[in-house]
């Protein structure tokens, strides 16, 4: 995906889209996860999140995105308040990128 669609009705301005990180979070908690609940340590919408940021950070590649995500790692485990005090691997984004 190398672009979005941004809606006639969205107010966009000069400085970008603006909108609330709780409500994308609660639109992507709307998804079903495929995963089987063992083992499962990140909500499917929490890795999601991650993905998109890490996408409108540039990345557009699997291993750029989790590089973009594990360098910002203790900035996004306050600021999303993860259950654990680190991001998730590598494997685990590229797992649901493939799905």
């Amino acid at each position: 995906m190398d672009s979005i669609t941004i809606g006639e009705k969205e107010n966009c301005t000069n400085w970008g889209f603006v909108f609330d990180l709780n409500s994308l979070y609660a639109h992507l908690e709307r998804i079903t996860d495929p995963r089987r609940p063992k083992g499962v340590r990140y909500s499917l919408a929490t890795i999601l999140l991650l993905i998109i940021l890490a996408k409108m950070g540039g990345e557009n590649h699997p291993t750029g995105i989790s590089e973009w995500i594990k360098h910002r790692e203790e900035g996004l485990v306050k600021l999303l308040k993860l259950p654990r005090e680190e991001v998730p691997h590598h494997c685990t984004i590229r797992r649901i990128l493939k799905a």
